[in-house]
């Protein structure tokens, strides 16, 4: 990883103060990174904007703090009442704030007992002090001397990263239990083998670390800026890392693209994802054998959980080169797939299309139409489905349902009229409809340039016009 000079710039406050003549002060040792006067910096946990006026090192104005060299800072933008010691001033969106720790932790070998279990304690990170609970993750506990995994789960937020070094004190009677190094600012709790999985990966070096927090991230992937955050040091150089175990084949990248930033993803949540998308759609057309597709709304809330949707086309097209399924417009479907009817449906399709191409502009309900053909209900809805798929019959936004012909003779029957605008009133009495009718009608005409919405009414849209 980067030299502390090249990471951002990080300052623990341990002073805060009113200067005559200055106005607010802090103090503190610089952590990592550069200060200038005129940068802005994130005042951590809060997470408000300050800017930095002018800079002291070792009590001589200066015009840039390194890393290492205890620093004073004449700020704008905050006030002295909402600065407190333990705080940190960073490089806006480069530190991670977190309540959970995962953190490799020696207890000192003249600790009074072994710890099993959550403990309390108070964590010193820096000039911060936060009161919490600590348990061991080893199944034996931790025994005096020994060194083990730890989870740290604080009552206030604090801005930590990887390999920071810390204390852990019991608050009372006081007394210091010992000391380590945080693996993970913002661990999530796992289980099982996941848990296992998670020990073994995170307290190796990084290149382990990375693969598990993208294998955690799950579907939706991860941006390099987020794991920079984890460990305060630039995308870029994270990108670099992430970029390899690509290569490698560990990890899957998502090319930047419409504005997305490059993001990873492990091959394990793609195979997921793969055999979600074949049960998915396995289930979906043994449930509804008639029909030719489902809506890619509908596949992507089934296939992709929580944020992966936000990488809905992405998959839809490795799942596609796959040959898992295909895209048509904004319905999915299988490769190949082309419903057939049963000779008892193929004649009740005919009756139906029959029946719907007689009533013209005012045909029957679904229940009328079973009623009057004798058909089950569920067996003409899967027919009349299939029709609508095949651009036989057609269904209007209103759930009603005619024949494609008879709105074809429709567009004719406007044609043939000496119109070029007329109401909603004109278009009922000259076609003998409802307002029931009349209303999805135009709604579809105005949908399909048939027609064009003018204020109340419409006009006729004629070819060549």
């Amino acid at each position: 990883l980067p030299d502390e000079p090249d990471r951002p710039a990080r300052l623990p406050v341990d002073r805060a103060f009113h200067l005559k003549g200055l106005g607010v002060v802090v103090t503190g040792t610089l952590a990592s990174g550069t200060v200038r006067p005129g940068d802005t910096l994130e005042l951590l946990p809060r997470g408000e904007r300050v800017r930095v006026r002018s800079i002291q090192v070792h009590g001589q104005p200066r015009e840039r703090a390194d890393a290492g060299e205890r620093t004073s800072l004449q700020l704008t933008g905050v006030a002295l009442e909402d600065l407190a010691r333990g705080m940190q001033l960073g490089l806006p969106e480069a530190f991670e704030v977190t309540t959970s720790l995962l953190a490799r932790f020696t207890l000192l070998p003249d600790a009074p007992a072994p710890v099993r279990g959550f403990i309390p304690v108070r964590l010193h990170l820096y000039a911060s002090e936060v009161l919490g609970r600590m348990r061991p993750l080893n199944p034996d506990g931790l025994a005096p001397g020994e060194t083990g995994p730890v989870e740290i789960r604080l009552q206030a937020p604090v801005s930590g990263l990887r390999g920071d070094r810390f204390i852990l004190r019991r608050p009372s009677p006081p007394a210091t239990l010992g000391g380590g190094e945080v693996l993970d600012p913002r661990w999530r709790r796992h289980r099982g083998t996941i848990l296992q999985q998670a020990l073994t990966s995170l307290q190796k070096d990084l290149p382990a670390a990375l693969p598990f927090w993208v294998q955690e991230a799950g579907e939706r992937g991860v941006e390099a800026a987020e794991l920079a955050r984890r460990l305060g040091v630039p995308p870029a150089e994270v990108a670099k890392r992430l970029a390899a175990l690509a290569r490698t084949q560990k990890l899957i990248e998502v090319p930047e693209e419409h504005g997305r930033p490059r993001r990873w993803v492990n091959p394990a949540a793609v195979q997921r994802v793969t055999e979600r998308a074949r049960r998915v759609l396995k289930e979906h057309f043994q449930k509804d054998r008639l029909a030719e597709s489902i809506s890619k709304a509908e596949a992507v809330r089934r296939i992709l959980r929580g944020r992966g949707a936000e990488l809905a086309d992405v998959y839809l097209g490795w799942l596609t080169a796959q040959k898992v399924l295909v895209v048509q417009g904004d319905q999915v479907t299988l490769p190949g797939r082309s419903a057939q009817l049963t000779s008892e449906e193929s004649k009740l399709s005919a009756a139906v299309l029959e029946l719907y191409e007689k009533a013209k502009l005012a045909p029957p309900s679904p229940g009328e139409a079973a009623q009057t053909l004798g058909a089950k209900p569920q067996i003409l809805d899967g027919v009349i489905r299939h029709l609508v798929a095949r651009g036989q019959m057609v269904k209007l936004p209103s759930g009603l349902l005619l024949a494609a012909s008879a709105l074809s003779g429709l567009r004719q029957d406007l044609l043939a009229t000496a119109w070029d605008r007329f109401s909603v009133a004109d278009f009922k009495d000259r076609f003998g409809l409802t307002r029931k009718w009349a209303i999805p009608l135009l709604e579809h005409l105005d949908s399909t340039g048939a027609t064009r919405r003018v204020g109340d009414d419409r006009m006729v849209v004629r070819p060549g016009l």
